[in-house]
Formats: structure tokens, sequence, C-alpha cells
């Protein structure tokens, strides 16, 4: 009884780190962000700021 309890519980628990590890999106969803990926946009300086701050943050 003991090995199949703990057999199930760590099945279970590959069950819920593989869910919490993976993304789904709709097919719409996907191809905008495959799009962004593919074409990125010229950076703004809203996104130098943030460039600048999480490097000033992370020396």
């Amino acid at each position: 009884m003991t090995k199949f309890v703990l057999e199930s519980a760590l099945s279970h628990a590959d069950e819920v780190v593989q869910e919490h590890e993976r993304i789904t999106l709709p097919a719409e969803d996907w191809d905008v962000f495959y799009d962004a990926l593919l074409n990125p946009p010229e950076p703004n300086d809203a996104m130098r700021e943030g460039l600048k701050w999480y490097r000033d943050l992370s020396q």
C-alpha cells in the first residue's frame, strides 16, 4: 500500500509541475506572440529606461 501511495503521489506531482511549466495559448494569441519574437518592436524610451533600471539593479 505504501509503495502505491508514494508512486501515485509522485505521478500526480509530476503532472502538476508540468502543468505549471507549460504555457498554452490559443492559436490567435500564439500567432501574435510568435510574430513579436520574429519582428520585435524598436526600443522606446520606456524600454530603455527599464533596461537601465534592470542593469543598475543587477550590478
